[in-house]
């Protein structure tokens, strides 16, 4: 899961490897290290665009003078904000065509540089929550298999890379574990699973809606529900068998 061919502004330096397979916006992957993709808050793929990918530019009369119109790509364009029109448009400052036409590439030229600031933007914003998000799942992670006695290094660039490693192998491990022990269920555990969910629905909706039902066989159908699983949790509790899955997620395992 390691690469050698990425460079981190990240928690590491960029001369090591990362912990995580970076290909999230903090991760360079081109050779002008320009962002080339990454992945949004939702775990999106998301593209740059490069020039060739951004519309022709036009010219346009406004308000008496030239200007440059160039239509915002729509795979960015909610990066713009809402009322902002379906273009960005910058003036030629001249009334005379033939100067405005001169001048057409350079201001299109300020405009596609616009564009690339705001994807930069955008990817950093993301970047931030993607970071928020992993290490809470990392931290929550580590927590409830009780690593190293609780003792839990912190996600920082003054950690030793081999003490995080060794904490991101263990974790990985769990998840492992747990997915080799977890048996084969049988048609009468998913039955019953499927007619735990469906009480504890049917009682919830109820509550919510005119809170007639007795809370007490609420949370009974909730106790039934979570002895259903007993079966997939195996010897992990399930808040164990859903943080070891969540620390599999892109967003986690890229961080």
């Amino acid at each position: 899961v390691y690469t050698e061919d990425v460079r981190s502004s990240s928690l590491l330096s960029p001369t090591i490897k990362p912990l995580y397979l970076h290909i999230n916006p903090y991760y360079y992957v081109c050779y002008d290290y320009k962002y080339d993709y990454f992945y949004d808050y939702f775990g999106v793929y998301m593209r740059i665009l490069q020039w060739k990918d951004y519309p022709k530019p036009r010219l346009r009369m406004n308000q008496g003078k030239w200007v440059v119109d160039v239509s915002y790509p729509a795979s960015i364009r909610h990066m713009f904000g809402n009322g902002k029109g379906r273009s960005k448009k910058l003036t030629t400052g001249t009334t005379d065509k033939a100067q405005a036409d001169k001048r057409e590439m350079e201001i299109a030229h300020k405009i596609y540089r616009l564009f690339d600031a705001k994807q930069l933007e955008y990817a950093k914003r993301n970047e931030v929550q993607v970071d928020n998000v992993a290490t809470d799942i990392i931290y929550r992670t580590a927590k409830a298999f009780n690593y190293n006695g609780g003792n839990i290094p912190d996600l920082s660039p003054d950690t030793d890379y081999d003490v995080l490693l060794a904490m991101k192998t263990a974790l990985d491990g769990y998840n492992e574990m747990i997915e080799n022990m977890r048996p084969e269920l049988n048609e009468g555990h998913i039955d019953g699973i499927r007619k735990a969910i469906k009480k504890s629905t049917s009682l919830l909706d109820a509550s919510l809606q005119d809170g007639s039902n007795d809370p007490k066989e609420l949370f009974d159908s909730i106790d039934s529900l979570k002895a259903s699983f007993a079966p997939i949790n195996g010897s992990f509790s399930m808040e164990q068998n859903v943080l070891a899955s969540k620390h599999q997620i892109k967003i986690v395992q890229s961080y």
